[in-house]
């Protein structure tokens, strides 16, 4: 699939996604734009309708982008988990010292940066 043709219209798709609408947080053209200029694995929390494919202008599918990035997600959270998994074996514990806060960048400005859920969920895990 070429990827690269996307002509970068910013809004087409964003407009049709139940996604972006509904949540406003999430742009689809941010998140097309992301994976294709950085070659960045990201999840997109896709709901599957692929209303996105149907209002293409150029006649691409923003559907097989996601999907594609949506897989190297998982393979990379797969990799992760084997990463902690030999961790454990090696030592007993899986070593995570603080959450990664970049796996949870849809809840920004969701969660009171003055609440100990972070501190709660630090002492679990070491």
């Amino acid at each position: 699939m070429d990827f690269e043709s996307c002509i970068s219209c910013g809004f087409k798709c964003e407009a049709i996604c139940p996604v972006s609408r509904a949540t406003g947080k999430f742009k689809l053209s941010d998140f097309l734009q992301r994976a294709l200029k950085a070659n960045e694995v990201i999840s997109w929390p896709c709901l599957g309708c692929f209303l996105c494919d149907n209002t293409c202008p150029a006649e691409k599918s923003p559907r097989q982008l996601i999907a594609y990035s949506m897989q190297e997600h998982l393979r990379d959270q797969e990799n992760r988990l084997t990463d902690y998994y030999e961790e454990y074996l090696d030592h007993g514990r899986i070593g995570i010292s603080e959450v990664n806060l970049d796996d949870l960048y849809y809840l920004d400005g969701d969660i009171d940066s003055n609440s100990n859920i972070f501190d709660q969920w630090n002492n679990i895990v070491v």
